[in-house]
């Protein structure tokens, strides 16, 4: 698997969800300019990393960085409400796995 961002964005599973960013290449090009910069771009407090492995630990990172980028699509606070995604579902997904 390459470690580029563009890469590893498909490698991933995140669902995107129905009400979520208007433009459905908003968030991978967000999510490649953050993961490049090793911040939210347009919220540079918010730090991230998008370890490549399959450990339950940078699983839940990448999937802190997708949640983080839709938070933030259009400036601090201002994107997609995790509430409205299926992160929180995934993320209890990956905990589940790394009790199992």
């Amino acid at each position: 698997m390459s470690s580029e961002p563009d890469n590893l964005y498909r490698s991933t599973s995140f669902q995107l969800p129905l009400n979520g960013p208007d433009d459905r290449q908003d968030h991978p090009q967000n999510l490649t300019q953050n993961i490049r910069a090793g911040h939210v771009v347009l919220n540079p407090t918010v730090l991230l990393t998008f370890p490549i492995d399959n450990s339950t630990a940078s699983q839940s990172a990448r999937l802190h960085a997708a949640a983080v980028t839709i938070q933030n699509l259009n400036g601090a606070g201002k994107g997609c409400p995790i509430s409205s995604t299926t992160f929180t579902a995934q993320q209890k997904s990956i905990d589940a796995e790394g009790t199992g």
